[in-house]
């Protein structure tokens, strides 16, 4: 059965198979936890994943993001890899700092318009969505995460919103 857990900042999607957990440190920073067999719960080894320094005194501004495995990954602001997204705003400037919004969960998956996508002929999934912003460009960031009934994948996708003039 697919499931989407949540507690304490932890989005756990799982179904009969597979596990997929992230987590929200210091309310900003969308870290990837596990990807894998399927977990009963989560426990201090999962969480542990990232040292300790990281879980307390997490500062954006004083820590190397590209230490911690980010489920979405941007770069500037301390990470100094390519991200997964780009985005320069009118002042020149290419740097991007996503930081937890929000999230949803409903049933069944989310069509893309026009693409070549997978699709829930059974009814039997649930989609997860969380909101990365960034102040300074208005810009939003939805991460779409969808867990099968019957398969061990997570579709994914992402949709950017303009939130500005």
């Amino acid at each position: 059965m697919a499931e989407i857990l949540l507690a304490k900042e932890i989005f756990h999607l799982r179904n009969d198979r597979i596990s997929y957990i992230m987590r929200v440190v210091n309310g900003e920073t969308l870290m990837h936890l596990y990807f894998g067999k399927r977990l009963h719960e989560v426990r201090g080894n999962v969480l542990r994943r990232f040292s300790s320094v990281a879980e307390e005194a997490f500062d954006r501004n004083e820590f190397r993001l590209d230490r911690l495995p980010q489920e979405y990954p941007t770069c500037g602001y301390g990470d100094l890899r390519d991200g997964a997204l780009t985005v320069r705003g009118q002042d020149g400037i290419d740097a991007l700092a996503l930081t937890y919004a929000c999230y949803t969960v409903t049933d069944g998956k989310p069509a893309l318009g026009g693409l070549p996508a997978t699709y829930d002929a059974t009814g039997r999934c649930k989609t997860l969505c969380v909101t990365l912003t960034d102040a300074r460009l208005s810009l939003a960031c939805d991460l779409y995460y969808t867990v099968f009934d019957d398969c061990d994948a997570i579709a994914r996708h992402t949709v950017l919103r303009n939130m500005g003039a």
